[in-house]
């Protein structure tokens, strides 16, 4: 008997709230260049490097700027589901070469620009979403070269 009210307070434990969304597992991007950007889920066994820490969740994009195409830009269909964006974010260990920045926009407006630098440890950051519908992240060079290395965004936690 003790083992069904074990099974009982386990499924109890088992809620919603106790759920991580993570933005690639749920909504991975629908428009990026290939070449330029990769996505780390808790199932393709990828990981990347931040401030010597491993991580297994997120997605590394190549800062750019070439030409018209002022930057690396990658979008996700939220479907307007969420209110907060929590995620940490900083340069990958031994691939950005110069400054940069991170901008995240949401339904084309700009919510929030990061400056990210060669050697620094990566923060933490939280976006408000308002229920928008299309989130748009660019990774931008601060310098006129086409592609100066990564920038890292790990643990992007949908709320």
């Amino acid at each position: 008997e003790e083992d069904v009210d074990k099974e009982d307070v386990d499924k109890e434990d088992v809620d919603e709230e106790d759920t991580i969304n993570y933005l690639v597992d749920l909504h991975p991007a629908y428009e990026f260049e290939k070449y330029l950007y990769d996505e780390y889920t808790s199932t393709n066994g990828k990981t990347f490097l931040m401030g010597g820490k491993k991580y297994t969740n997120g997605f590394c994009g190549d800062a750019t700027k070439s030409g018209n195409d002022e930057s690396n830009t990658v979008y996700f269909n939220i479907e307007g589901k969420y209110t907060k964006l929590s995620f940490i974010a900083g340069a990958v260990d031994k691939d950005l070469q110069n400054p940069a920045e991170l901008r995240i926009y949401t339904d084309g407006k700009l919510a929030q620009s990061i400056d990210i630098n060669v050697g620094e440890l990566p923060s933490n950051y939280t976006v408000e979403l308002n229920n928008a519908e299309q989130l748009k992240i660019e990774f931008v060079s601060s310098r006129n070269y086409y592609n100066i290395g990564g920038i890292g965004v790990a643990e992007v936690i949908l709320e």
